[in-house]
């Protein structure tokens, strides 16, 4: 079986995301990372363009899309946060309160893309349509904006601004939060209907 085209472009970003996570996992600021996440943002965008050129933008390929959105975003996401990227260690709030805080987009992402996945998932075994999630589209617009953002403030010839990194930081994490209630909410609400 062939791969289709829009399959190669959002295999791309993982790979992207790959040398993302490379590229930064010795700790050192980069100057490729802002190129790659732009790059990235221009294959997502490419994707569903090719895939409904050529007439195969079926559920498969959402889910092929989806899945690789939150891998690269994901790695990019990790290897900012172990860079301590989002929040000052000794003066930010969010790291005050847990230590792990630079990994809130990470934990966000992981709940906001799961709880589509399992939405999906649960709306193809009962036969259910899968409703559009319009917080959940801003929040994967969101996600890649703060990827971008993240690749700015990587970049050694940018002089980090700790306070609005971390104010970026924590509306993309509401955002994702957001859709991962409105996936719950959806989901219970077709649910209701099934069975009435």
């Amino acid at each position: 079986m062939a791969i289709a085209p829009q399959h190669w472009l959002s295999l791309a970003r993982v790979a992207l995301g790959a040398i993302i996570w490379r590229s930064l996992s010795i700790g050192e600021r980069s100057s490729w990372v802002f190129p790659l996440v732009l790059i990235a943002c221009l294959l997502d965008f490419a994707d569903g363009r090719v895939a409904r050129a050529y007439g195969s933008d079926g559920p498969i390929g959402r889910t092929i899309d989806n899945g690789c959105d939150f891998v690269f975003l994901a790695l990019c996401f990790h290897a900012f946060a172990r860079m301590e990227l989002w929040s000052d260690p000794t003066t930010s709030v969010a790291v005050k309160l847990w230590r792990g805080g630079n990994g809130l987009p990470l934990l966000a992402l992981a709940l906001s893309f799961g709880s589509y996945a399992w939405r999906a998932a649960v709306c193809a075994a009962r036969g259910l349509p899968l409703t559009p999630s319009p917080v959940g589209r801003a929040a994967g617009v969101l996600n890649y904006a703060l990827a971008l953002v993240g690749g700015v403030a990587v970049s050694p010839h940018w002089h980090r601004q700790r306070t609005l990194l971390e104010v970026s930081m924590a509306f993309v994490v509401a955002a994702n939060l957001a859709a991962f209630l409105q996936n719950g909410i959806l989901l219970a609400r077709q649910l209701r209907r099934r069975a009435s």
